[in-house]
């Protein structure tokens, strides 16, 4: 009886039937300057966030799980987030980003509030470019 109920959650786990996963890359800009350093959010509509840093040249790769994986198919919020190295240490209750940025507009930082949106296919790469704006 027990094997019975493992075989399922064993083609769950192994990802048997195909991938729900899609990968992601691309770039973000302000005013035509990329956004860097910075992080980009994905939020799904069903499913795990997906997340990237933003290099100096605004390029980002999506990661969920493991480092370059993507993220779940289906259409995601995307909310960019700056990054300022050094302004926080984990554990300390001092904050990792900026809350409060010049360089990216309010709107853009909450999957509320944000005009932007992406479509996420499964089995495919898709790039994704964002021009962020005042």
């Amino acid at each position: 009886m027990h094997r019975i109920l493992l075989l399922p959650l064993l083609a769950f786990m192994c990802g048997c039937g195909g991938s729900n996963m899609g990968q992601v890359s691309g770039r973000v800009t302000y005013n035509g300057k990329p956004i860097a350093p910075g992080i980009i959010q994905f939020y799904p509509e069903n499913g795990p966030m997906a997340f990237g840093g933003l290099d100096a040249n605004g390029r980002f790769t999506l990661t969920t799980k493991t480092p370059g994986d993507g993220a779940v198919a289906g259409p995601h919020r995307v909310c960019i987030m700056p990054f300022i190295p050094g302004a926080g240490e984990m554990g300390t209750g001092k904050p990792e980003f900026d809350m409060d940025p010049k360089n990216i507009p309010q709107k853009y930082r909450s999957r509320e509030t944000t005009p932007l949106k992406a479509d996420v296919v499964a089995d495919k790469h898709i790039e994704v470019e964002f021009e962020l704006t005042d």
